[in-house]
Parts: structure tokens; C-alpha cells; sequence
């Protein structure tokens, strides 16, 4: 009779949504391939939106620090406008969860 361990790999679980990963990712929490498509697609459009504002935001920053504003309370200005944008999403997704 041949004596064998029986070895069961754990699986990893999305960090996400909680499905199991076909995968475990090299850096970072796993994810399956949607949300990992999701997150990549997120830290995309945050770069581009920095890369948009910042030459913007550098000079009104500094034009309202030159008049006597504190960088706290326009960071805090920011924050207020960034909230307040109300942003209406022309194709009805931005509420969609991925399909994994």
C-alpha cells in the first residue's frame, strides 16, 4: 500500500469581491481579473485627473496662499468642491459593481 499525503493548495480569494482567483497576485491584495481590471482602470483615471489639475490647482494654491490663506484651509477648500461636484454619469455605470 503506498502511503501519500494528501496536499490541498489554499485557494485565494479576491480582496474585493471575494470569488476565488484563478492566480495569486505578485504585489498587492488579490484580486480576480475584473477587479483587478477595475482597480487598474481607477488608478488610471486618478492619475489623469492629477496630471489635469495640478498646473490648475498649483496656481490658484498659490495665488491664495500670496493673499493670506493657510495650504490646510485649501486643502479643506478642495475637499468641499471634490464633494460637491455632483457628477452625473452620462452612461449609467458608475454604480455598476464588476461581474466576477
Amino acid at each position: 500500500m503506498n502511503d501519500t499525503t494528501n496536499s490541498t493548495t489554499a485557494l485565494t480569494h479576491c480582496a474585493v469581491c471575494g470569488s476565488i482567483t484563478p492566480a495569486p497576485m505578485l504585489t498587492g491584495p488579490a484580486a480576480c481579473p475584473a477587479c483587478a481590471v477595475q482597480s487598474l482602470a481607477e488608478a488610471a483615471a486618478a492619475n489623469h485627473l492629477a496630471a489635469l489639475l495640478r498646473p490648475i490647482v498649483q496656481t490658484w494654491a498659490a495665488h491664495w496662499v500670496e493673499a493670506g490663506l493657510s495650504s490646510s484651509t485649501l486643502s479643506r477648500l478642495l475637499e468641499l468642491e471634490g464633494s460637491q461636484w455632483g457628477f452625473t454619469d452620462p452612461l449609467g455605470s458608475l454604480d455598476d459593481k464588476p461581474s466576477c
